[in-house]
């Protein structure tokens, strides 16, 4: 899916990894270069599920989140029903592939073949979370801010 409507950023030069999640962390859909770790989209996306979790439940007005690394540039943009995580190396602007976003996204949201994969598979979660990733103190906190 990725590879069909996404095709554009996948040929920006330094753009290492795309990832395509559901609102409950199952994963959809991935693209990356040959010699990209795949076990990297396990260890990051929990993280922005977490982040966009918190900053939803107070701070509408967040749509997205770049983070630096040694390496490069780790974007992730909530969009309805889906987290997209892009993994770019130092030198690739962010405002290139926003601009790709905003001009694709709308074609993929629309795609019959997203829609099947949101239907077939029923959301056991409409929660960001899962608990058994997070310890006591992080569980008290988000009940703490759901019940604001």
């Amino acid at each position: 899916m990725i590879s069909e409507f996404l095709n554009d950023m996948t040929q920006i030069e330094g753009l290492e990894a795309i990832a395509l999640y559901r609102s409950d962390n199952a994963l959809i859909d991935t693209w990356s270069e040959p010699n990209f770790d795949q076990n990297i989209f396990d260890l990051v996306s929990i993280h922005y599920f977490q982040i966009f979790s918190i900053l939803g439940t107070g701070f509408r007005d967040f749509q997205e989140v770049v983070l630096a690394h040694s390496q490069g540039k780790i974007y992730a943009r909530v969009l309805p029903d889906l987290l997209l995580v892009v993994i770019v190396k130092s030198s690739v602007d962010i405002s290139l592939v926003r601009l790709i976003i905003n001009v694709k996204i709308a074609d993929l949201l629309k795609s019959r073949k997203l829609q099947k994969i949101l239907k077939k598979v029923s959301k056991k979660s409409i929660n960001f979370l899962q608990k058994k990733y997070l310890d006591d103190s992080e569980i008290v906190l988000l009940n703490n801010i759901k019940s604001r």
